[in-house]
């Protein structure tokens, strides 16, 4: 992986609270080789050459033994913005393996490539990654410059992981998609996602080893796992459905001049942050 500014690799115990990660010619941090317990709260990355922040490491993804497992990580109410900015193919937040772990109330904003990478194993197929929650977060204006990616691009297993009371909104018209359920990804759940003005993007697509028609491909992917999502000013998902009914449930959609209702416009105010 491409170096950062600060880099703990198998620490704990590691508090990074209201610093400032700017002008840097690299990525900003990265807690790599099994960092367990700590947190990276109330910081802010800006105007850097690659992403701003990555967790584990390509080569770590397949680790057997605890200590080398990232884990206990909390990432909260963090600022990331135009960051990429030599290095276009650079995510703004990129998990490759996570255990036991929070992304919360953070806001992503103008990224080249994709807002949050999550879960990013070698092979893609299995990582230890395990019950993680990604909620009330804000990402806006990723993947300008990229086409395979989105607002979050998610790989292989995830048990008991949550996508929740994210807001998704104003991507510009390069990429394909905003939630992006890649390759082999299953175990995921989705709920209480606001995805607004990505006209040219489809808010939700699943690759052909999720997508539960294709059986043969679909690796266990559990029925109902998309659920309570109010879609504005956005292109369809072109699978919406299974052979047993619907997968993505409860989906509201909305046109550009319409309002939100008052749960959707609280799950944007969820995801609200001054810092």
């Amino acid at each position: 992986m491409a170096p950062a500014a600060v880099t703990f690799r198998g620490s704990s115990q590691i508090r990074v609270d209201q610093c400032s990660f700017r002008r840097l010619g690299a990525w900003g941090l990265a807690l790599s080789a099994g960092t367990q317990d700590s947190e990276v709260t109330r910081s802010s990355f800006m105007d850097l050459s690659g992403g701003a922040v990555y967790m584990a490491n390509v080569n770590e993804t397949l680790a057997d033994q605890p200590r080398m497992m990232a884990s206990g990580i909390r990432f909260m109410e963090n600022v990331l913005e135009y960051t990429g900015l030599d290095y276009q193919g650079s995510s703004g937040l990129h998990v490759f393996s996570l255990r036991d772990s929070v992304i919360a109330r953070n806001r992503i904003s103008h990224v080249p490539y994709t807002g949050i990478t999550f879960n990013w194993p070698m092979p893609q197929t299995y990582s230890y990654t395990a019950r993680v929650v990604i909620e009330a977060n804000n990402v806006e204006d990723a993947i300008y410059w990229g086409v395979d990616g989105g607002a979050i691009h998610t790989l292989a297993d995830m048990p008991q992981c949550f996508l929740r009371d994210n807001w998704f909104h104003d991507q510009r018209n390069r990429g394909l998609n905003v939630v992006y359920v890649d390759s082999v990804s299953q175990f995921l759940t989705v709920e209480r996602q606001v995805v607004d003005h990505t006209p040219h993007q489809q808010w939700l697509y699943f690759q052909q080893h999720c997508d539960p028609r294709n059986k043969s491909a679909c690796f266990n992917c559990p029925n109902d796992h998309v659920q309570t999502v109010w879609v504005r000013d956005a292109k369809v998902s072109p699978f919406p459905y299974d052979d047993n009914g619907s997968y993505a449930r409860n989906v509201s959609y909305f046109s550009a001049n319409q309002s939100f209702p008052a749960d959707a416009l609280a799950v944007i105010d969820l995801s609200l942050i001054h810092i």
